[in-house]
């Protein structure tokens, strides 16, 4: 077997125990040795290509600890047509224009639309919690940097080596130079070695420091997250207390003009108590008046009680008066009577001349 890239480098590395591999692009298990599967408590080995999961079961079928898996895994979950090479020497290969390009024999041998499952969500990572003694080979060919790219901290906190192996053929573009960059920035110890052959390999080993170091760098991020919102709800306390003294000086402002109109309210109060005063003269004069106006009337009722008896004695004078008259016209008609009648004597006639002149005169005398 020709033993291009040599993981025995990482079971033999310092202080480290091995638990489980997870090894995600194994194609036909060529750059795995009987040791490095021994050496660990179980081992994961996921293929694409459905053709070298049957050489792998072949292969590893007296390891207990081995799982072999036939899965793809992407950047993201979708679902997309994978084409299946066949080398000549009946290998199996997957659509990485890169490698592909190294085997000119190559033929598809299968067409498959697959769904693709995002590598932060494969379900394995699920049944580990300490990253101590796991490694991670990510040896996907072309699919590789965008996975880098975009990998979850929660997988590398369950990894303690992670080794990258990827194709010559492929670019050292910005996406590789921002995945060695994210992958650098998180791992203590990082060891690299350029193979003659196909491949680049990239070891990259994490600890439990480091994650201490994130928990830390966290922790930073979410006192300064507070400190900006401190600063946030303090310039909004600001900005609110600038609005309350605006606020204060207004309603300042409006008190001094309460105060000027109190002022003026005072005086007018002032004012109406000397007119108060001056009503509660006017009102002892009026009372004064009014006894004066009832007296007045107490007299003009007794006057009208003696123009009353005047009238009623007129009234009496005047049936008197008419009364005379009647016994005037009659002695009158009966003088006229006598004379032509009679013919009295001058005496009697001057008697009676001189009763009638009494009666006129009396008559006269009540008009």
């Amino acid at each position: 077997m020709n033993m291009l890239i040599n993981f025995d480098n990482v079971v033999h590395a310092e202080n480290f125990v091995p638990n489980h591999l997870w090894y995600f692009g194994a194609g036909n298990g060529e750059f795995l040795s009987k040791f490095t599967i021994d050496s660990y408590k179980s081992v994961s080995l996921l293929e694409c290509n459905p053709l070298n999961c049957d050489v792998l079961k072949f292969k590893f079928n007296d390891n207990l600890n081995v799982q072999v898996e036939n899965i793809v895994i992407g950047p993201e979950n979708n679902k997309s047509t994978i084409y299946y090479f066949m080398n000549e020497h009946l290998d199996g290969l997957c659509e990485f224009p890169s490698i592909i390009s190294s085997f000119p024999n190559a033929k598809v041998y299968q067409t498959k639309l697959s769904d693709v499952v995002a590598f932060n969500d494969y379900k394995g990572f699920d049944n580990y919690i300490s990253r101590d003694g796991n490694v991670l080979v990510l040896d996907v060919g072309d699919v590789g940097d965008s996975i880098i790219e975009n990998i979850s901290f929660d997988v590398l906190d369950k990894v303690e080596w992670l080794v990258w192996v990827r194709p010559v053929a492929r670019s050292r573009d910005d996406q590789f130079l921002k995945c060695l960059k994210i992958l650098k920035e998180n791992a203590l110890i990082i060891t690299q070695k350029f193979s003659q052959s196909l491949y680049d390999v990239y070891y990259f080993k994490f600890s439990q420091d480091r994650k201490n170091i994130d928990n830390l760098s966290k922790g930073v991020s979410i006192l300064l997250s507070e400190k900006a919102n401190r600063e946030t709800i303090v310039y909004k306390l600001k900005a609110e207390l600038q609005k309350k003294d605006a606020i204060i000086q207004k309603l300042s402002y409006e008190l001094n003009e309460s105060q000027e109109s109190l002022d003026k309210m005072s005086s007018l109060l002032l004012n109406i108590e000397k007119d108060r005063d001056l009503v509660c003269e006017l009102k002892v004069k009026l009372l004064e008046k009014n006894k004066s106006i009832q007296e007045c009337f107490e007299k003009l009722k007794e006057k009208d009680n003696s123009l009353s008896k005047l009238s009623l004695k007129l009234e009496q004078s005047l049936a008197l008066i008419e009364q005379y008259k009647i016994d005037l016209d009659k002695k009158s008609n009966l003088l006229l009577k006598l004379e032509e009648m009679y013919d009295l004597k001058e005496s009697e006639k001057i008697k009676l001349q001189i009763d009638i002149e009494y009666l006129r005169r009396k008559l006269s005398y009540i008009n």
